[in-house]
């Protein structure tokens, strides 16, 4: 506040951290402890700790001075622990996919404000309209009455037994029928093709959304931390040091060093080039000789080459014998068959 940093919302000047949610929700959960510090019933039964009445005692609820405030007490708890557990959906960044689901959620959520807003209008809609018909049944007196009996039958709550009343009213059951035609069949298949069609527009993007909201939070904590301890904590990791690859082997600077086992990861190849000369940032790199057309590369490609010619030789050399083993067995029962034809046929 003190930088000026307000946004005008509806032409209403607020602070500009307000216009996140998850600040918002910062704020009332901080409103809501408040009030609840305001209507704890251990401060109002502080001062009557041994009074005659049930319950007493260190730390007691029970006083006339806290009847009237249990109720709104353990209400405002209610809301503290929605918003608590709301605020803690941040530490899905942990995980990407987690992450990239609460995304999708987020994002097909307004579907469903869609629907809801739909189906408050046809609730409106039809129990105003059968308010003005002519009927006896005791669930749509009114429009009140009649919203609440819709809202139970696309909620599936409504009473099965009270359906036997509606049916002698023709009208009232040709209205309630339409409902849920409308209501319960072509707005739920639409809202199930609406949350199909948004998660198939974000599904390709959502990995990188969930990286994006990420690095956002990182950022946002990261401009909350205090300048010293940024300073200690950038001042610890020594980046000005230069690194030590093996021992006496210096590389650059920059880093954080990982040792690991010398046979964790073998490497047959160096891929370290090493220059000679100054290390000077001024001087420029020198060129390397043969810019890999040397011979040894070269080498490395025939032997390459030839270790796959190899291997091809052998796989086709396998498959051949197995092959010829097969043919093998079967002219040997073949002849083995004619043998044994011609044996009988010299014993009859």
């Amino acid at each position: 506040m003190k930088e000026g940093n307000f946004a005008v919302v509806n032409g209403l000047k607020l602070p500009q951290f307000v216009t996140q949610w998850k600040n918002a929700g910062s704020l009332a959960l901080l409103l809501a402890l408040m009030i609840m510090c305001t209507q704890e019933p251990i401060f109002w039964c502080a001062s009557n700790m041994d009074g005659n009445f049930p319950g007493k005692g260190l730390f007691t609820t029970h006083c006339p001075e806290a009847a009237d405030r249990v109720e709104a007490y353990s209400t405002l708890s209610m809301v503290a622990m929605l918003l608590y557990w709301a605020l803690l959906m941040d530490l899905s960044i942990f995980s990407m996919r987690i992450s990239s689901f609460f995304l999708v959620c987020g994002r097909v959520l307004s579907e469903v404000g869609l629907f809801l807003g739909a189906l408050a209008f046809l609730v409106m809609t039809f129990s105003s309209s059968i308010s003005a018909l002519n009927h006896n049944s005791e669930d749509f007196e009114g429009i009140p009455k009649g919203a609440l009996s819709l809202l139970e039958i696309a909620l599936g709550m409504f009473d099965t037994e009270q359906f036997e009343t509606i049916s002698k009213e023709v009208t009232v059951l040709a209205a309630v029928s339409l409902f849920i035609i409308i209501a319960l069949i072509f707005l739920l298949n639409l809202l199930v093709a609406q949350l199909n069609g948004a998660y198939q527009a974000v599904y390709d993007d959502m990995v990188g959304y969930a990286r994006l909201t990420r690095g956002k939070v990182i950022v946002t904590t990261v401009e909350s931390v205090a300048a010293y301890r940024w300073k200690r904590f950038i001042d610890n990791l020594k980046f000005e040091e230069r690194l030590e690859f093996n021992e006496g082997d210096i590389g650059l600077a920059g880093g954080i060093q990982i040792n690991e086992p010398s046979n964790a990861n073998p490497t047959t190849v160096d891929m370290i080039k090493r220059f000679g000369g100054s290390t000077s940032p001024a001087m420029p790199w020198p060129e390397e000789e043969g810019a890999g057309d040397d011979d040894d590369d070269k080498f490395d490609r025939l032997e390459k080459v030839i270790l796959r010619a190899t291997k091809k030789m052998e796989g086709a050399g396998s498959k051949s014998k197995g092959d010829s083993s097969g043919a093998g067995g079967s002219s040997m029962g073949q002849s083995g068959q004619s043998g044994g034809g011609s044996d009988d046929g010299g014993s009859e």
